[in-house]
């Protein structure tokens, strides 16, 4: 089964989220859902954290800049990075 989100499959792909989550809404399906963008560019990761737009979708968090590291980051230090920007996208009370 196609598990990219997309017009065609999107609600088919939902309802398997919904199932596997246990739940039978889509508001409780993302209630408390984090997004996190990764880019890789010329040796920098970019980490930006999404906010929560509706929907299922998710929109970049106006005047946040990304948080830029080397590419050569430790495994340990590259995955605190994405925790704290994934803390970012669920909680925007916090900015």
């Amino acid at each position: 089964m196609d598990t990219n989100w997309n017009l065609e499959n999107g609600d088919k792909l939902e309802e398997r989220l919904k199932a596997a989550a246990g739940v039978k809404t889509s508001s409780a399906l993302y209630k408390g859902a984090g997004n996190v963008h990764l880019d890789l560019r010329e040796g920098i990761i970019a980490i930006k954290p999404m906010e929560y737009a509706g929907r299922g979708g998710f929109d970049g968090i106006r005047g946040l800049e990304p948080t830029k590291l080397p590419a050569a980051i430790s495994d340990e230090a590259l995955g605190a990075a994405i925790r704290a920007a994934i803390e970012i996208s669920r909680a925007p009370w916090k900015r």
